[in-house]
């Protein structure tokens, strides 16, 4: 008869209360999976295995109890872990799906899920990758320029906020991914020289918000299956080019490691939707994930550095919540859009997260980069940004609704100056 025992191990998003420990064979042995080692899946119950052994070929399997997970970003076992990390944030580019709200045509799309990139967004993630290359040969030729003594110019570019920020995406210490298709595809396209000797998580906390239904929030695949789905998508995306480009694509994403363990049951949510309080839990749960990042550099607490390709409704929840006041007027319009607007296709964020005492995260710094343009905050359609630091007067709601009615409205409901690509979920 198996032996169980129980113990308290470190799980991300929130404490895990008990793992007991089924021996399914008799011998040598009594020790635990050490906590580092257990790979924890999502939920508040769940199974986590452990390739170890108590003796020579004996297997062990834990079963876990979680507790309740993390609220507003607070992680229960917090004290450990560092208290600051720098996370890259990459909106996936434009779907099959996006690309026929904006067509107005999404009967086509209804009978499918998990939409892989338009052609449009192929292009888009190729032109990311490009712009990736490029800052990474001024950056290095301005290093091999410093080392020669040729300081001319360099101190401009030293010192601009873009070249911080890079020197630090170009190297990550972690790279993660939603496990729908457009985003695997979007990293696979536009990070295949920074994943290159690294892995690509596919995390099922940041996938997009499920809606009622949702057919480009529902998943078709799990574990493995997910790369060959993702290998089809990206044969069709290039069956335009040629077979010479449909062969490289293939080449260059085999290259990849991809690690699925936390996808391998189903992880895209029931067909009934995500409320509120459940996308809110989840953004928590993937910022706590990622205080779990260790690095090199000289982050407090030894943080890390990482990359996450997700979606617009998640991100944009993510910073309303989590972004905090900006530390002068000259940040207000950057941080309002990203508060109030989706961020573009293939666009990146640069953020940084710290963590108090208490464990509670908070956003403290943002910056699009790599050419990103965000959309103008809500208001700003209405109030002029004339630089000023003094509060600006504020049209009467009634006089905003009225105005808001009277815009074009997009695919997706969601009213702009004029409807494009840009304003479509997912």
């Amino acid at each position: 008869m198996a032996e169980s025992e129980s113990q308290t191990v470190q799980g991300y998003g929130g404490r895990v209360d008990a793992v007991h420990l089924s021996r399914r064979h008799s011998g040598r042995g009594d020790a635990l999976a050490d906590p580092a080692e257990v790979r924890v899946t999502e939920g508040r119950r769940g199974s986590a295995f452990w390739n170890g052994c108590l003796g020579p070929g004996e297997e062990h399997e834990l079963q876990v109890d979680f507790a309740k997970p993390a609220q507003d970003g607070v992680c229960n076992d917090h004290h450990d872990l560092p208290s600051r990390q720098i996370v890259f944030f990459l909106r996936h580019a434009e779907s099959r799906w996006n690309r026929a709200q904006a067509d107005y045509a999404l009967v086509s799309m209804m009978w499918e899920n998990d939409h892989g990139l338009s052609e449009d967004g192929r292009k888009q993630a190729e032109d990311l990758c490009r712009r990736i290359d490029s800052a990474r040969r001024v950056m290095r030729e301005a290093a091999e320029a410093e080392q020669r003594g040729e300081t001319q110019g360099l101190a401009q570019l030293v010192g601009s906020v873009e070249y911080s920020w890079l020197q630090h995406f170009l190297l990550p210490d972690a790279i993660f991914s939603s496990p729908f298709t457009r985003a695997v595809c979007t990293a696979a396209i536009s990070l295949k020289d920074v994943l290159v000797g690294q892995t690509l998580k596919l995390l099922p906390e940041a996938r997009e918000q499920k809606n009622l239904g949702g057919a480009d929030s529902t998943g078709v695949a799990v574990g493995q299956d997910i790369s060959k789905h993702v290998e089809a998508d990206l044969m069709a995306v290039y069956a335009g080019e040629g077979k010479v480009a449909q062969q490289r694509a293939m080449d260059d994403f085999r290259q990849i490691q991809l690690d699925v363990s936390d996808v391998s049951e189903e992880w895209w949510g029931s067909y009934t939707g995500e409320t509120e309080d459940a996308l809110l839990e989840r953004v928590s749960a993937l910022l706590s994930r990622l205080r779990h990042t260790r690095g090199s550099r000289s982050l407090p607490g030894g943080g890390g550095v990482s990359i996450v390709v997700s979606h617009s409704l998640l991100l944009r929840t993510m910073f309303k919540r989590y972004l905090r006041s900006a530390p002068d007027h000259r940040f207000d319009r950057i941080w309002r859009s990203l508060q109030e607007q989706i961020l573009p296709y293939a666009g990146v964020v640069g953020a940084v997260l710290e963590w108090d005492a208490q464990g509670r995260c908070d956003i403290v710094e943002a910056s699009p980069l790599l050419s990103t343009e965000l959309l103008p905050p809500t208001m700003s359609l209405l109030i002029p940004d004339d630089g000023a630091t003094s509060p600006r007067p504020m049209m009467p709601k009634s006089t905003i609704d009225a105005i808001q009615f009277l815009l074009p409205s997009c695919a997706c409901s969601r009213r702009e100056p004029t409807p494009s690509p840009s304003c479509t979920t997912m």
